[in-house]
């Protein structure tokens, strides 16, 4: 079970090209939408918006307060900056605890330097970071963790297959490809052999997964 998060934000009066103001006083001005109610823009400070949006990412529903009334919401974008990197906007959507959501969850590596494998001195390679699933609100998982524990020797991998799911936690995509890779297996002198033949260009993983047998390398999530 999620815990209650609850995150206090304003409501916004400044609209249009006036929310410049806003930022430069390190106001971040955002919206939250949903189907029970018309958008409400909102603001929030640019400090407290980094704070929360670490600690929920994408998949963690919590309480968006407005003039004390509260909203069941997720973070569904936000946009900063491209040379200051600072938050410039953000959409939280409201949302139902009895409606199941879609969210990209990250895959995070847990063993990472003690498999068996990377003991015997091989590389074990992500190439795929995060998934689509669905869930309660209340039972989307922050993350899913992959051991590689079990990981031994070059051709060895990890797939979406192998992901042991949370009880009620599915991929969005009913057709997704169980067999896609999310961690394999590779030998650095192979890996290095296929890099000088490539004229010292940066390693294409497909090429490797090619000489290893290994299947595909799945398409990064589209943004």
């Amino acid at each position: 079970m999620t815990k209650n998060i609850n995150f206090n934000v304003e409501k916004r009066e400044i609209v249009g090209k006036k929310v410049k103001s806003l930022r430069q006083s390190g106001i971040v001005p955002g919206v939250v939408y949903g189907k029970e109610h018309e958008p409400i823009s909102v603001q929030v400070e640019n400090n407290k918006l980094e704070k929360i949006i670490e600690e929920v990412g994408f998949s963690t529903p919590l309480n968006i307060v407005i003039d004390k009334k509260e909203y069941f919401s997720i973070l569904k974008d936000f946009d900063r900056d491209p040379v200051k990197r600072n938050i410039v906007n953000f959409e939280f959507q409201s949302i139902s605890a009895t409606d199941t959501i879609d969210a990209v969850v990250d895959l995070v590596l847990v063993g990472r330097g003690e498999s068996p494998a990377e003991k015997a001195g091989y590389t074990v390679m992500q190439v795929l970071e995060s998934v689509e699933l669905r869930a309660l609100p209340n039972k989307m998982p922050s993350e899913i963790e992959i051991e590689l524990s079990e990981l031994k020797e070059v051709g060895d991998h990890i797939t979406l297959g192998d992901i042991k799911m949370p009880k009620g936690v599915e991929f969005t995509d009913k057709e997704i490809d169980l067999t896609a890779a999310v961690v394999n297996v590779y030998d650095p002198a192979q890996m290095e052999a296929n890099n000088e033949a490539a004229g010292g260009d940066a390693e294409d993983v497909s090429e490797v997964e090619s000489e290893n047998g290994s299947e595909e390398t799945p398409e990064e999530k589209a943004e």
